[in-house]
């Protein structure tokens, strides 16, 4: 038990309080041979899919993007990674490329560009899987991300809070996280 205590607190001091209060509890059930849910039929939390769950790219980091489709990767390589988009946009304009990937419930992965990948853009609702990887979640409310991130570049607008130092910014709709963009730190 004091092994698992040493893993929450690691998790916890690098990945944020949101991370922890969802590994934590299936981490502890895992390691304990319990299971969360009531349903005989619900299928088992082990240590395995606990790892698979981490290793679901869901976590956007500022900056840098997904695990596997960062900030600075070539286009093809996306589609290597990914396979090809849902939508795609070329414009003469600048030789920009927008690509678009529908990812269910509600979701939606925006990658636009030159030749390679300059910014991306998350969308959702508040049941999305996604989440930056300090734990904002699409439907929180601005002030609970100000309390991850800080106080914003823009102070005083609620509808867009933007961390140019940190390469991430966030959306919002009827007070509610309904973006989160990251892109090259420092600008």
């Amino acid at each position: 038990m004091n092994g698992t205590l040493l893993v929450i607190v690691a998790l916890f001091r690098s990945r944020g309080a949101h991370l922890i209060s969802i590994i934590a509890p299936l981490l502890i059930a895992a390691l304990s041979g319990l299971a969360i849910a009531d349903e005989a039929d619900a299928p088992q939390v082990t240590p395995e899919t606990v790892i698979r769950y981490l290793q679901q790219d869901v976590f956007i980091s500022p900056g840098v993007g997904f695990q596997k489709v960062r900030i600075g990767d070539p286009f093809e390589q996306v589609a290597n990674t990914w396979g090809n988009p849902n939508k795609a946009y070329d414009s003469d304009v600048g030789s920009k490329t927008a690509w678009v990937y529908f990812v269910g419930r509600g979701s939606e992965i925006a990658l636009s560009g030159g030749t390679k990948v300059n910014s991306i853009e998350v969308t959702g609702s508040f049941n999305s899987p996604f989440s930056s990887i300090e734990g904002a979640n699409f439907g929180m409310t601005p002030h609970q991300v100000i309390s991850i991130y800080g106080k914003p570049a823009d102070d005083g607008n609620l509808s867009k809070l933007r961390y140019p130092k940190k390469g991430i910014a966030f959306g919002f709709k009827s007070g509610a996280l309904q973006s989160i963009r990251v892109f090259p730190s420092g600008r």
